[in-house]
């Protein structure tokens, strides 16, 4: 599975309005110009930045006791399914025209994955600022939209997708997804308000032509919804960003419990700007404060699986349907923007995306790895304390604009 996950460098989408009625309302928008620049262009998704949409995006396991399985289990069986129902073509992807049957999963995940993609070209977001709408209590109905911003404008997302034969044509179910979006979006100006909101809906056609690259629709956006200052909400989001996956990777740390508290008092006060480069502090009142070593990587990561000759850290967990492990975690820099609590920063952090085939050294509990094929296929390892054992794997590693690094490594 390892030499699937990263089979090309970047997938190629053609972005377009999606008849004159659209493209006539979407350049009415502030974000005309960009808009402009993207469609009837050919851009290129890093393959990283599309899998960190296709795989994270969609998992809602609570960090418990369960939750290195379950995440592992669930990055899995979606790598799979990627593999099973998908091809990678070199430049973009296309379904198999042999499939008796295409997956709804799937193709709604690469769906989001695009839609989010094309409208971060716009608005200059990364996966840190995308969060899940909340409920809408006094309506009764639930939006499965997508919601980030940047410093003035909230950005909503309603994503669809199908597969079609000729992608070329508005065919199969796509005129479907657009009325579909309309109507949502129908429901949505009758509840609420807001000049400084735009909702995009994104349609993702994937063609079963090997050599087609994947097309993106755009329709229209109202410019109606919650009454929420788009600037508080974004610098919520990228909190709640960095709380979640580092505490994913240290899920005890006096960082983790400090930057927990001091999530839920950022979402809980009218201005979160309050709070702003008010540093974190241990229980004890001192400051934080890591070290680093002759490779420049801090020591939150000693006890945790690194990357060798790379400022990262994180965990490695190993699968349980093939012998591959899951790696994942973060650049240094995050661990910094999250004690200094510099919103400024924290809003204009923006990495370099890459991939490049790394060795890790990988450190984890005989009770995650005993009985896995990982286990199987292991040739040497190091016993640790406290019923951990270190050893080396490989595997291509990317590096994403919002600082998440993941990789699939063999042993």
């Amino acid at each position: 599975m390892s030499e699937l996950v990263l089979p090309q460098t970047h997938v190629k989408v053609i972005v377009d309005f999606y008849n004159e009625e659209e493209r006539v309302a979407l350049l009415k928008t502030p974000s005309a110009e960009q808009i402009q620049k993207l469609v009837n262009h050919e851009i290129q998704i890093p393959t990283a930045e599309f899998l960190t949409y296709y795989l994270f995006h969609r998992i809602r396991t609570s960090i418990g006791k369960r939750f290195y399985s379950d995440f592992a289990n669930q990055i899995e069986h979606s790598l799979f399914d990627l593999t099973d129902f998908m091809e990678f073509n070199g430049n973009s992807i296309n379904w198999p025209e042999n499939l008796e049957e295409t997956n709804k999963t799937v193709t709604e995940r690469i769906a989001e994955s695009v839609g989010m993609s094309v409208v971060n070209r716009i608005h200059g977001l990364t996966r840190a600022d995308w969060n899940r709408l909340p409920q809408n209590k006094g309506t009764g109905r639930i939006f499965d939209y997508e919601i980030a911003a940047d410093d003035k404008t909230l950005i909503k997302i309603e994503a669809k997708g199908s597969c079609v034969k000729n992608n070329q044509n508005k065919e199969g179910s796509i005129p479907a997804h657009k009325s579909e979006i309309h109507a949502k979006k129908t429901g949505v100006n009758a509840t609420s308000g807001d000049a400084n909101t735009i909702l995009y809906g994104t349609i993702a056609a994937i063609s079963s032509k090997p050599d087609s690259p994947l097309r993106c629709w755009l329709v229209d956006p109202p410019t109606s919804f919650p009454d929420i200052k788009p600037i508080n909400f974004r610098i919520v989001s990228r909190m709640q960003f960095l709380c979640y996956w580092i505490t994913l990777v240290a899920p005890k740390s006096p960082l983790s419990l400090a930057l927990m508290t001091r999530t839920m008092d950022i979402e809980s006060i009218q201005n979160p700007f309050e709070l702003d480069g008010k540093i974190l502090r241990r229980v004890s009142g001192e400051k934080f404060s890591f070290s680093k070593n002759k490779d420049g990587l801090s020591s939150f990561f000693n006890s945790k699986s690194k990357i060798v000759d790379g400022s990262a850290g994180g965990i490695t967990i190993p699968f349980t349907k093939s012998p591959e492990l899951l790696f994942i975690g973060f650049r240094n820099e995050l661990i910094e923007l999250a004690y200094n609590q510099r919103f400024e920063n924290i809003l204009n952090y923006k990495a370099s995306a890459t991939s490049i085939e790394r060795t890790v050294n990988c450190i984890v509990s005989f009770d995650q790895i005993l009985g896995t094929k990982a286990w199987e296929s292991l040739k040497a390892y190091t016993p640790l304390g406290q019923n951990k054992i270190r050893f080396n794997a490989r595997g291509e590693i990317s590096y994403n604009q919002e600082g998440l690094v993941f990789g699939i490594l063999s042993a």
